[in-house]
């Protein structure tokens, strides 16, 4: 009997007690494909008791509950972004000069040489995000007058091209008797002398994985929060740093702020194979670092990088308009791994536990990553774990059908498939009309239910930070604001939002505590001011987030 009155009471408490928040009379969509909508939530501590009705949720109603009545508003699960990289996003918030969105050359230069004078004499002038048509011919010289004879690094707004001042280049090593490495170039006078542009792999290697260490850990955490209070500003609770910096510290700006307690999405972040450098020291770096983690924080994902965008260097099976095929060896685009290279090292990767996530614009390039990942399934089954090709580009239709054979995930940026300036003015003549009008169809992905699309902005290498932006994008298959007809297939709401949540949690190890709204999962979840599934799609870019809840805490909260 005295066994029966305790378990009456802990069940009693159980359903009372512990319900901390109770939701109700609202419009709530889970996410959960079982149990699409709902009206009440209520939640115990950092978990989720139950979803449903109101008068269930009432039940659950003592004098510790607080009761929210959402007036019919619109909640939604937390939202994850599988592509971004919050180490050079925090920065340009901050420390560095940011260059994205200026359409006008000099407004740019004044903004440097403002920039520039600010700081102490010798110290670095870091920037991001000029346009090509800028300064892709401007010479060191030009930077050094710019920056008043500064060390200076000014990145292109794709990241794969820096601009560098003369100290910037005399810091790094690089003359006139430095050799282009493997996949990347550097800009040289007649002479030979490097004329003040980095390409590809040449400033892969050089500034963009030096840029954390030119930062102190103070200036790195104070970045991060700076990015991350904005990621819970429009919703986002769950983020996959596509690039974790392995210069020395520059993850590691993760690791103390959850141990502060001031991380504020979850997060797995990639580390980074180099192709120019060689295997043994990539490795031994990669496997120092492997992070097992938590629920907030893990590193499980290396790192790839085939090749570059379609304007010359992504790798492609046919060659560029108008290349010179007989006097040039890349004419087809560059691939920065041959394919024995690429498989030892997936192996490698894969058998010592690691998650392999691999960007590939060009046709030929994503087929030698999926070659490789064949191969590799043929001794063991690679179905479950969840290796990704982000970007895709140009992918040919049988090479998304093995795709789908093998479990890879295709990790795609909405923004993109509706053609943006950048791809009619360079892409296009790159390509050819043929080509061209296969790039970025992404549309034809979110019709498959046979394959797993994440989604993300890849933000800052273009200035779409929105999740509600790309939503738009997704369902209109348009450029937001843009009048025009859709370029293919548009997609539902419903899709947008699974795509956002459930599917880039999957990307992210997270879907069995979190990405849909279920009893038992976490409490992680966002309250907007407008209906999305009710108003005009062309208007789902205006979406605001009034809060964000992760674990069951406010991290977020319009004023």
């Amino acid at each position: 009997m005295k066994n029966i009155i305790t378990l009456s009471i802990t069940l009693f408490w159980s359903i009372t007690s512990f319900a901390q928040d109770i939701y109700i009379n609202g419009k709530i969509f889970t996410s959960d494909k079982n149990n699409l909508w709902a009206t009440a939530l209520v939640i115990n501590n950092d978990k989720i008791e139950y979803v449903g009705n109101d008068h269930k949720a009432l039940e659950w109603k003592s004098k510790e509950a607080k009761v929210i009545d959402l007036e019919g508003k619109l909640l939604l699960p937390g939202l994850y972004d599988s592509h971004m990289h919050p180490t050079i996003a925090g920065p340009n918030m901050t420390f560095v000069l940011d260059l994205f969105g200026i359409e006008d050359k000099a407004e740019a230069e004044k903004k440097i040489r403002k920039f520039a004078a600010k700081q102490p004499k010798d110290a670095w002038v870091l920037a991001n995000g000029y346009k090509i048509k800028h300064f892709d011919k401007s010479t060191a010289q030009e930077l050094d007058e710019l920056v008043g004879g500064r060390p200076a690094i000014i990145c292109e707004e794709s990241q794969h091209t820096g601009w560098y001042s003369t100290k910037a280049i005399a810091h790094f090593g690089v003359d006139k008797s430095s050799p282009d490495p493997d996949g990347g170039s550097y800009d040289r006078f007649e002479d030979g002398t490097p004329s003040g542009h980095f390409r590809e792999k040449a400033h892969i290697a050089a500034g963009f994985l030096a840029t954390p260490e030119l930062l102190t850990q103070e200036q790195q955490e104070i970045a991060m929060k700076a990015i991350l209070d904005r990621c819970n500003s429009v919703g986002f609770i769950g983020i996959e740093d596509a690039a974790a910096l392995s210069a020395k510290g520059a993850d590691n700006v993760y690791k103390r702020l959850y141990h502060k307690g001031e991380l504020t999405v979850r997060m797995e972040y990639n580390r980074v194979h180099l192709s120019p450098i060689d295997d043994e020291t990539n490795n031994k770096s990669l496997d120092e670092r492997f992070y097992e983690g938590n629920e907030m924080l893990t590193s499980k994902t290396v790192k790839f990088a085939i090749d570059g965008i379609p304007t010359d260097k992504a790798f492609l099976f046919e060659p560029y308009e108008n290349a010179d095929c007989e006097h040039s060896h890349t004419c087809i685009g560059v691939a920065n791994y041959s394919k024995e290279r690429l498989l030892a090292n997936f192996k490698y990767l894969i058998d010592n536990g690691n998650r392999i996530y691999v960007h590939a614009e060009g046709d030929a390039g994503i087929s030698r990553v999926i070659d490789c990942l064949e191969e590799i399934n043929k001794d063991r089954s690679i179905k479950d774990d969840r290796h990704v090709i982000t970007h895709v580009d140009l992918i040919k239709k049988e090479d998304v059908d093995r795709c789908a054979k093998l479990g890879i995930v295709l990790q795609v940026q909405p923004q993109w498939q509706p053609l943006d300036e950048f791809a009619k003015s360079y892409i296009k003549p790159a390509l050819g009309e043929e080509r061209f009008n296969e790039i970025y169809r992404y549309d034809r992905l979110y019709q498959r239910e046979d394959i797993m699309v994440g989604v993300g902005a890849d933000y800052p290498t273009g200035p779409v930070f929105s999740p509600w932006e790309m939503m738009q994008n997704i369902v209109t298959s348009k450029n937001v604001g843009e009048d025009m007809q859709p370029r293919g297939y548009t997609s539902s709401v419903e899709k947008a939002v699974l795509l956002f949540t459930i599917n880039n949690a999957y990307v992210m190890f997270r879907e069995d505590i979190s990405g849909s709204l279920e009893a038992g999962k976490k409490a992680d979840f966002i309250i907007v001011d407008q209906d999305i599934f009710s108003i005009d799609v062309n208007d789902i870019h205006k979406t605001k987030v009034l809060k964000t809840v992760l674990n069951g805490n406010t991290v977020y909260e319009s004023k």
